[in-house]
């Protein structure tokens, strides 16, 4: 995740939703505290979504919807509306989620995602992300992004 408003607001979020760390920014990524103090950093948005998801406290996709709901939309527009991630080597049936936040901001919802996925549905499983210049279909199975798909 490029930027820095959207580093701060993926660190307000993993802070709500993953009690027992405290997440902050950093230029370059993010740092990961626990409660006796010891951190790490995490330069990479995966690495940052390995070290949160053991405290993940949200076990259901809706429970993200109504957090991604209730929290602000970003004010400011994406930066890289046009970006892709890298296809999908193969199509995959995969149950659609996060369905009831279609409008939340994409960074908070793919944070969501990553999550869930780490943490207690191993998929295969897909999160539309439609709102933006590029839309795509991002497929994970077994804890891993697999990559996206046409919607």
């Amino acid at each position: 995740m490029s930027g820095p408003i959207r580093r701060a607001s993926i660190a307000r979020f993993l802070n709500r939703t993953c009690p027992g760390i405290t997440v902050k920014t950093f230029p370059q990524g993010w740092t990961i505290a626990n409660r006796t103090g010891a951190s790490k950093t995490a330069k990479a948005f995966d690495a940052l979504l390995e070290a949160a998801a053991p405290h993940a406290s949200v076990r259901a996709w809706a429970d993200f919807d109504d957090l991604l709901v209730a929290t602000s939309p970003s004010g400011s527009p994406e930066e890289f509306g046009d970006y892709r991630p890298r296809p999908a080597e193969e199509a995959l049936a995969a149950k659609t989620v996060l369905t009831g936040s279609p409008l939340a901001a994409a960074h908070l919802r793919l944070t969501a995602f990553g999550l869930g996925i780490r943490s207690f549905d191993h998929g295969p499983v897909a999160v539309n992300v439609e709102h933006r210049q590029a839309p795509f279909r991002l497929l994970a199975v077994s804890g891993q992004v697999l990559g996206s798909a046409d919607i």
